[in-house]
């Protein structure tokens, strides 16, 4: 085995590319609101739609047909899947309702959840440098978020805190499953397959069989679709690469690509002291980030 100059082995660059991965995860995600908000279909049915051109995508690539992946896919595809769809449909009607930045910040408070309990699931603390790390990105995210409007109506809180309950399950059932050695594109393919029944089953049952896509906002669907499931597939992937402590705090990412491109696209505010806590969050992931370096 080749080693370094000093006689230890060469350091992985796993971890690197894991951390890039979730950096482009988070910005292909981030793009998703600000699409989503200039639909006219209702919430529920473009969450359903994404799920299944997202499943069906995930299958095109993986080149495997629908077939069980053992009892561990199953069961984290059925409870991931579910979770999905609740954080979906939560965040998609919190979109309607408020400015893009509102649900995210509340999604800003992932890591807060997610990170205490898989920490005390495995009886560890994080290292110091990802902690402090952790804190200044939160920091920074709830500036460039708060900094302009907030919530202004219980519904669209209550939405956003239910997806961010939701998403924070879904992820540390993301974080299992990939450590118990799925592989991303099985367990997004069958997390894709369970959301997208559940959300369609609740879109027939509000709707009827009046379920079908709008011709003209196909394109803007597939596109949600391709960037939920590319998203998606490399968080998992990255899950198998990462601490909990270091792919937690890179989702915050989404917000800080989601604010600029809400302000370009649809308008909405961003102040300086949005643009300071985006500089902040930044420069706290580059630190995080280059561990892996």
């Amino acid at each position: 085995m080749s080693t370094v100059s000093n006689g230890s082995p060469p350091r992985s660059r796993e971890p690197l590319w894991a951390a890039a991965a979730d950096l482009v995860a988070a910005a292909a995600i981030s793009t998703t609101g600000v699409v989503s908000k200039g639909l006219l279909t209702s919430s529920l049915l473009i969450a359903a739609h994404r799920s299944w051109l997202c499943w069906f995508g995930i299958l095109v690539v993986s080149r495997v047909l629908p077939r069980p992946g053992g009892p561990s896919a199953l069961r984290h595809g059925l409870v991931g899947g579910s979770l999905f769809a609740v954080s979906t449909i939560c965040f998609f009607a919190a979109i309607r309702l408020e400015p893009v930045v509102v649900p995210v910040f509340i999604g800003t408070m992932l890591p807060v959840l997610a990170v205490p309990m898989e920490m005390l699931r495995r009886r560890t603390l994080p290292p110091l440098r990802d902690a402090l790390c952790g804190v200044a990105t939160v920091l920074g995210v709830m500036l460039l978020v708060s900094g302009g409007r907030v919530a202004s109506g219980v519904p669209g809180l209550l939405l956003s805190v239910g997806s961010l309950v939701a998403g924070t399950l879904y992820w540390l059932v993301s974080k299992r499953a990939r450590d118990s050695g799925l592989t991303s594109l099985n367990y997004v393919k069958w997390t894709m397959a369970v959301s997208a029944a559940v959300l369609t089953v609740g879109a027939w049952s509000v709707r009827g069989p009046d379920i079908w896509p709008v011709a003209d906002e196909v394109p803007a669907l597939v596109w949600l679709a391709v960037a939920s499931g590319v998203g998606q597939s490399l968080f998992a992937w990255g899950h198998a690469h990462l601490p909990v402590s270091v792919s937690a705090v890179l989702q915050l990412a989404v917000p800080v690509f989601a604010a600029p491109l809400s302000w370009i696209f649809l308008g909405e505010t961003l102040t300086a002291v949005q643009m300071a806590g985006a500089a902040l969050a930044t420069g706290a992931i580059a630190v995080l980030v280059s561990k892996g370096a």
